[in-house]
This record gives structure tokens, sequence and C-alpha cells, in this order.
């Protein structure tokens, strides 16, 4: 099936792990309450960070208990920020800030084994992509209250062997139109786009799988203008997908034509505008520590991106109250977002906290 039809202007939208923003930091800091996937997909645990007098540290950050899970995938923003979207392989709910199950999304009519979701920006839609074990690829696109509002199949694809650096499936969000990255057979990845025809269809249809390089992460950033422009990190940069759904032709001059593994985009502006984070990491690094860098969406100057600082086994990323929140493996760090963009001053803050495989980080309220 070909889809070309139905993406004549279209910006493609998405991600794989989506950042809220904050135009400023506030005045002493305010309490901040993040989630965490834990324990390779095992746990969820809580983290709060009490809010500080403008005048005295900010106290120590308190980790809760695990909460004992099965097969979690991926953390993501709920409408609102009030609740979490928990990606499980065999189901996608809604949790509770004590994380507690609130709701659990309408079953599609396919075997669920999900293995990659992302959000919209402001989470309108939840996208996924689910495949069982030698099964086919499936995918659906929910409304945020976990309405199923349509589905299909993707075409059959030669799956490469297994590998250290084979890339991983990725999927994004734009508007009604999902985006799919996924490995072949030979290197690379192919993409497809997925909608429907017409409002209201049960059934989408795809776009012709189109081959690319190695795509290891996609990243939606909302120009300062409000235009949403869809990224991918490849082994020769940072692209903007173009209106076929493939990476540009030449990689983000910031960034420079270096491997990068992983991005997050802030939602909202931090400082001025939103921005893009990007991470060099690789496949098979030990112990090697790589730069996490920051591009501000305008400068067009070569290897202009700040470098934030340099970080081995990175997991996640997320900007809450002008802070950015890093996680990876086993800590939790955080730096001045504002400050740092800013004035390219980056000053890192452990948070004390003591990890076991950590994967996913989203920031939530207390119910009202």
């Amino acid at each position: 099936m070909n889809l070309k039809f139905l993406f004549p202007t279209l910006t493609l939208l998405a991600p794989t792990a989506l950042l809220s923003g904050c135009t400023g930091t506030v005045e002493g800091g305010s309490a901040t309450t993040l989630t965490l996937l834990t324990q390779g997909g095992a746990a969820l645990q809580r983290v709060d960070l009490p809010a500080a007098a403008s005048d005295t540290p900010r106290p120590v950050a308190e980790l809760g208990d695990p909460v004992a899970i099965e097969g979690g995938v991926d953390l993501h923003p709920q409408q609102g920020s009030r609740r979490v979207l928990l990606t499980r392989r065999p189901a996608t709910e809604e949790r509770r800030p004590d994380l507690t199950a609130l709701n659990t999304f309408e079953a599609p009519p396919f075997p669920v084994c999900w293995q990659a979701s992302a959000v919209s920006p402001g989470s309108e839609r939840y996208f996924a992509l689910s495949q069982c074990e030698g099964g086919p690829q499936n995918v659906a696109m929910y409304t945020p209250d976990g309405e199923l509002r349509w589905w299909t199949a993707l075409p059959l694809a030669a799956a490469p062997l297994s590998g250290t650096d084979t890339p991983p499936i990725r999927v994004a969000v734009a508007g009604d139109v999902g985006v799919v990255a996924r490995p072949v057979l030979g290197g690379g990845s192919e993409m497809l786009r997925v909608a429907v025809t017409n409002p209201g269809d049960e059934r989408a249809e795809y776009s012709d799988p189109q081959p690319t390089v190695a795509v290891r992460d996609l990243a939606t950033l909302v120009s300062a203008g409000g235009q949403p422009t869809v990224y991918a990190a490849t082994d020769a940069g940072v692209f903007s997908l173009t209106t076929a759904g493939v990476p540009d032709a030449n990689p983000l001059p910031a960034f420079g034509p270096e491997r990068y593994n992983r991005l997050w985009a802030s939602e909202a502006a931090v400082g001025s505008a939103p921005v893009l984070f990007a991470w060099r990491g690789e496949a098979i690094q030990g112990s090697l520590r790589l730069p996490l860098r920051v591009w501000n969406g305008t400068s067009t100057a070569q290897d202009s991106a700040q470098t934030i600082d340099s970080f081995n086994n990175l997991r996640d990323a997320a900007v809450a109250d002008g802070y950015l929140y890093l996680l990876t493996e086993n800590s939790l760090y955080r730096y001045d977002a504002i400050i740092g963009v800013r004035q390219n001053s980056w000053r890192l803050e452990n948070l004390g906290v003591q990890l076991r495989d950590a994967r996913a980080l989203v920031r939530t309220f207390a119910e009202e």
C-alpha cells in the first residue's frame, strides 16, 4: 500500500522519549516528583524532590520502594502530567502518581507484545508497535485515555540477525500518523508511515517501506514558531526527516557528522525556545564516557551544539521546572537547564539515589 498521497505537506513529529519543558527556573526550586522504570523493566519507583527555600539547598531526594510490574518497556507523560502512561509488553496502562494502576488501554484485535511506543507532544496520541516472538508486526494508535483509534499489520520484513549493533525498532507520532523505523537484513533501517485514509476508519494503511541508513532514535522538536519536525539519530549525525519520511540529505550542522544513539526534545521552551538533546552513546562502550549535547533549535553553525557532560549508560532524560534530569543505569542527575542553555554553564548535581538497571523516567504531579 502506498500513502504518499496522504502526506503532501506534513512535517513529522514523534518521539521515542518526550521531554516536558519549562520557561524558567522557579526561585528556590519547587517540589518535583519523578516516576522511574527500574530493575530492567520489572519495577516502578517514585522519586520525590522536596521544595527548598530560596536561601537553602534543596533537601535530599527521596526514593520510594519499588512496585513490581511485568515486562516494563517505557514511560510517557499523560495529558496534564497527573498520571503516567506505562508501556508493558502485555498491556499499556495509566498509572497514578502513587504508581497504582488506574486504567488499561483497550486491547487491539491482535496478540499484544508491545516493543516500542511514543506519544505526541502534549500526549494527544499514543502510538505503539507490537511483535510477539516469530510473529508479524502490528501497530495501533490510541487516544490518551486508552481508546483504540485504528490499527494495522505491517508488511513482512527480513529481520536482521541478532547483533550488538543492530538498530532498534523506534516509533513516532505525527498528529494521527504513525512513523516506524525498523532494522532490515543487510544493515540499515527502513521507514514506514501509517495512517487511515478516511477519518473514522478502523484499519490504517502503510506507505511503501523506504530503505535508509541505520536509525538509532527519533524525537520531535517543535520550533518557537510552532512547527514540529522529527529528527533521527544515525551513525552519520542527526537528520531531520523529509516529507517522504526519511532522513534529509545532510545532517544538522550543529551536531556534526558523528554517531548519535539517543535523542530527546523538550516539549516547551528551555530559556527562549525548545531544545534538542543528542547523546553520542554506542552499543559497545564498556566504561567509555561519551558526550551529551544540546542544540537550541536555531543555530546553523557547524558543531555549535553545546556539550553538557559525558556519560556512560545514559538511559533517559526529562526537563521539569527548568531542570534537566538525566537517568543512567544506576544514578539520577540534575542540571539547571536554563542557566546551561543561556550561559553554556552546566553544573552537575548527583541526586544521591542508587538504582538498579534503570530504563526510563517521566515527571508527574500529585493528583488534584
